[in-house]
């Protein structure tokens, strides 16, 4: 199979704003280690205070060239950028075993992931009701607060829908 050309965007937000700037550019520095891959070019963002809050956001625009398919999935997973478009091939031929490395990939991954999200779950409960014994109205509070957050969420959600 050919190489694939490929551009994907980092977005990053915290505080300070050196911080952010070291992280962004951290990210940038790994990808480069990675093995499949060669970095083209890259376009990182000087990182801007966010209006009404005390965060900053900065993003890289990195064009790579992979090795292989399972490469760009591989990066996908273990970087989560923002954006990920194939510019090169325009079209591609992928046989059968290709096709299955592929998908056991993506599963192993999501199999992966699932393991950690019962784990923490499962920690979740334990020190919730370790919680719930310690203070009896924490569970009172947290549910006040998960709706007063939801309702905010809502608000937002409907004043961007009428813009």
């Amino acid at each position: 199979m050919e190489k694939i050309e490929s551009t994907i965007i980092f977005e990053i937000m915290g505080k300070p704003k050196e911080h952010v700037d070291e992280t962004i550019k951290m990210l940038v520095e790994k990808l480069g280690d990675e093995k499949g891959l060669e970095i083209k070019q890259k376009k990182i963002a000087e990182p801007k205070a966010i209006e009404d809050k005390d965060l900053f956001t900065s993003f890289a625009d990195v064009e790579l060239e992979l090795d292989s398919l399972n490469e760009l999935l591989g990066i996908m997973f273990k970087y989560m950028p923002s954006h990920v478009e194939i510019s090169s091939p325009t079209s591609m031929k992928i046989n059968n075993d290709s096709l299955n490395v592929l998908f056991n990939e993506l599963m192993r991954r999501l199999h992966q992931y699932d393991a950690v999200v019962k784990r923490v779950d499962l920690e979740r409960g334990i020190l919730f009701n370790r919680l719930k014994q310690v203070d009896p109205n924490f569970e009172k509070e947290i549910r006040e607060a998960l709706e007063t957050q939801i309702k905010k969420e809502k608000k937002k959600t409907k004043k961007k829908s009428k813009k």
